[in-house]
């Protein structure tokens, strides 16, 4: 028994088939002109189709075919098959997408925090998003946690896009590291994170790790990462949120289970305080502990593509898709 579906309501639910559904008779929309996520909501069409197609190609092929109206998470060759097609508008998502390289602190190679900071000190972030992305107009390269024209943007990051495999095997030598596998996992599902780990695994080789790169379905890594006994580190991505104490690496519950002394104390008076300005510096201070503590590495910020049928209106490309308010012309 589903509910909060808004405007849609759920017809049919088949895995690996649809997800289908339907107008909502009974919801009563929020007044207001719409603007992303609030205002008026409204179910223009009578039915939606959400069909999982893993392989990206397949997705910009099936728009081009009018197969589908709408393919998201495009990769940078499928995002240019789509571009000066006549009935196809290309788009960008302009909420930046946080790529995020996790690592294990509770158990096993990368809960020694030197070895974390040896990792971070040889990726290249500028390499990775480059193969993540591709064009420099869909990534930047940015070590604050939150971008510029953010009230918590905070420029001070260091140890960010070292590059140096010298530092890194210099930090390995100093934690004792004796070649012991660091497994990372990560998945074909998400391009942008398979790329990205694969440039990951270059460098991190030749600083001197031992790499296990476990390539898998996505399912199978929301899986495994519960247990710690089972993975190093994987790649993820997280989108920007209003409230930073909801970031999922600030949560130790959140695999990687972040909680050093020194970062719960400083969570504590962040979510403790409610004066506004106060809570900048206290943000900042949290941050530092970040890149002290290393239990992520921000590779950077990518944006998302998409391809839409120029017979849809109103759609409205949020890092989560809306589809109220959309219509499709005959």
């Amino acid at each position: 028994d589903f509910t909060g579906t808004g405007p849609f309501k759920l017809v049919e639910y088949k895995p690996d088939t649809w997800v289908r559904v339907g107008k909502f008779a009974q919801y009563v929309s929020p007044p207001g002109t719409p603007n992303g996520y609030v205002g008026r909501r409204e179910a223009l069409v009578d039915e939606i189709r959400f069909l999982p197609t893993p392989n990206p190609t397949t997705r910009a092929d099936g728009l081009l075919a009018g197969q589908y109206h709408w393919a998201d998470n495009l990769t940078p060759e499928s995002y240019a098959i789509i571009h000066g097609k006549p009935d196809v508008v290309p788009g960008v998502l302009t909420a930046a997408l946080w790529v995020l390289f996790i690592m294990n602190t509770k158990k096993g190679v990368t809960s020694n925090v030197l070895i974390r900071r040896a990792a971070q000190a040889a990726i290249n972030c500028t390499d990775a998003l480059t193969a993540a992305f591709g064009d420099k107009s869909l990534w930047r390269p940015e070590g604050s946690i939150y971008p510029e024209g953010t009230s918590w943007f905070d420029a001070d990051a260091p140890g960010y896009n070292q590059g140096s495999t010298v530092k890194a095997a210099a930090l390995l030598k100093q934690a004792g590291y004796n070649g012991e596998p660091i497994r990372i996992l990560t998945s074909t599902q998400y391009d942008y994170q398979y790329k990205t780990a694969q440039v990951i695994e270059a460098n991190l080789t030749e600083a001197g790790f031992k790499v296990d790169l476990v390539v898998t379905d996505w399912a199978t890594i929301l899986q495994r990462r519960q247990n710690p006994d089972q993975w190093d580190a994987f790649v993820t991505g997280h989108g920007v949120v209003p409230e930073p104490s909801s970031i999922t690496v600030f949560n130790p519950s959140y695999p990687g289970w972040w909680d050093t002394p020194d970062k719960h104390a400083a969570l504590q008076e962040f979510v403790t305080e409610s004066d506004p300005a106060k809570r900048v510096p206290l943000w900042h201070k949290l941050q530092a502990q970040f890149y002290i503590d290393v239990p992520t590495v921000k590779i950077g910020a990518g944006f998302t593509t998409y391809g839409a049928s120029k017979r849809m209106s109103g759609y409205y490309p949020g890092i989560w898709p809306a589809f109220w308010n959309t219509r499709l012309a005959t």
